[in-house]
C-alpha cells in the first residue's frame, strides 16, 4: 500500500480545520433570529422566514456533524499515544471484510470513515460510485481482494478511500459490542495528563487502564469452622479446639 502520512500531524491539522469550520457555522447561526431555529419550518407561512428557518436547520445539522467529527479526532489523538497495529494487519482485516460485503450499500453502512476526512479530504466521505467500484473489483477478481496495490489501482481509490478502509479495519480489530453493558466492576488505574492543543486552552485528559483482577477465596464461616473443629474433638483437647475455632480452624 502506497498511501502514507503523518498520523499525528494530520489529525492536528484536521482538528484545527474543524474548529475553524465550527466557528464559521456558529457565527452564521448567530446572525439568524433564534426563534426561527426552533420547531418545524413548515409551520411558517411567510416564504422568506421559512427559507431562513430551513437554512438554519441545515446549519445546525452541519454544526452537529462538525462537533462529532472533532470528538472523533480527540479520540484519535488519544489513541495515537498508544501502540497501533502494523499496516499489514489492517490490510488483512479490511481484505477479509470486503470479501464478505455483498453490495455497495452494505459497504457504506459498515464503513467507519477516517475522522480526518471530514475536514481535510477532497470529498467529506466515500461516494456511492467508489463503493460500487470496490464491490465490482472484488467480484471481478473471483471474490478476492488480492494484491493491495493492484486492487487500489483497479478500483481507482484515492488515498482518502484507503485511509477509510484502514480506519474501518482498526475499528474491527478492536470492536465494541453494540449494547454492551457493564456486568461487574473491575479495578481500574487512572492516568491524567494536561494538554494544550494548538496554543488553545489547557485540557485535562484521563486515560483508564484495567488492572489485573485479584481473586481471594471467602473466609470460612463460623459454622464451617465450628464443624471443622468439633470433627477432630476426639483427638485433641478442648482447649485446643476452642483456640482452633477462634482462629477459623486454619
Amino acid at each position: 500500500m502506497t498511501a502514507r502520512r503523518d498520523e499525528v500531524q494530520t489529525a492536528r491539522d484536521a482538528r484545527r480545520a474543524g474548529q475553524t469550520r465550527a466557528a464559521q457555522i456558529a457565527g452564521e447561526l448567530s446572525s439568524l433570529p433564534g426563534w426561527l431555529l426552533i420547531g418545524d419550518s413548515n409551520r411558517l407561512a411567510d416564504p422568506a422566514q421559512k427559507t431562513t428557518a430551513q437554512h438554519g436547520a441545515e446549519l445546525l445539522a452541519q454544526l452537529g456533524d462538525t462537533h462529532h467529527g472533532l470528538l472523533a479526532l480527540d479520540e484519535e489523538l488519544d489513541a495515537l499515544d498508544g501502540a497501533r497495529p502494523q499496516s499489514i494487519y489492517l490490510f488483512l482485516e479490511w481484505t477479509r471484510w470486503l470479501e464478505q460485503v455483498p453490495d455497495a450499500a452494505t459497504l457504506l453502512a459498515e464503513l467507519v470513515p477516517d475522522p480526518r476526512r471530514l475536514f481535510l479530504g477532497a470529498e467529506p466521505r466515500m461516494t456511492e460510485a467508489t463503493a460500487q467500484r470496490i464491490v465490482e473489483t472484488v467480484a471481478a477478481n473471483g471474490g478476492h481482494v488480492g494484491d493491495g496495490d493492484t486492487f487500489v489501482r483497479n478500483a481507482r481509490l484515492a488515498d482518502d478511500d484507503v485511509f477509510d478502509l484502514n480506519h474501518t479495519a482498526l475499528t474491527r480489530l478492536d470492536p465494541l459490542v453494540a449494547g454492551q453493558a457493564v456486568g461487574v466492576l473491575l479495578p481500574l488505574r487512572l492516568e491524567t495528563r494536561f494538554r494544550r492543543p494548538d496554543g488553545g486552552p489547557w485540557k485535562l485528559r484521563v486515560r483508564v487502564y484495567p488492572d489485573p483482577v485479584a481473586l481471594a477465596p471467602p473466609a470460612p464461616t463460623p459454622r464451617a469452622a465450628r464443624s471443622c473443629c468439633w470433627r477432630y474433638r476426639s483427638s485433641v483437647k478442648k482447649s485446643w479446639v476452642w483456640k482452633a475455632w477462634r482462629s477459623g480452624c486454619s
